[in-house]
């Protein structure tokens, strides 16, 4: 989704950065395109260019949690069960939502 709104606001003439996780998609011909591979990255790129945009458009949300202690590699089959402690993952859209908007004070 996020990639064909990208791609119609560049056809529509709007100057487009494009934050993106991992996809097999194309990014669209013009748009600036940031990418990022976790959820804590996503949120340092978005709070990060906010300033420079006209609008912020989130096209989809990020996952709710994140793994407190991730890990590379398969985690292997054993007995018993497996515990796997989560942390709450930032809410990038209410925390853009805290920042003062470059609007307030007009009327």
């Amino acid at each position: 989704m996020g990639y064909a709104l990208a791609t119609e606001a560049l056809r529509r003439g709007a100057s487009v950065t494009l934050v993106s996780g991992p996809t097999h998609l194309t990014p669209p011909h013009g748009a600036t395109v940031v990418k990022v591979r976790s959820a804590a990255d996503m949120h340092a790129a978005v709070i990060e260019r906010t300033s420079g945009q006209d609008v912020v458009v989130m096209s989809a949300a990020v996952a709710d949690y994140t793994p407190a202690e991730p890990v590379k590699q398969k985690i292997k089959k054993a007995d018993g069960p497996v515990t796997i402690t989560l942390n709450r993952t930032t809410d990038i859209l209410g925390e853009l939502g805290k920042l003062p908007s470059r609007k307030q004070g007009i009327p």
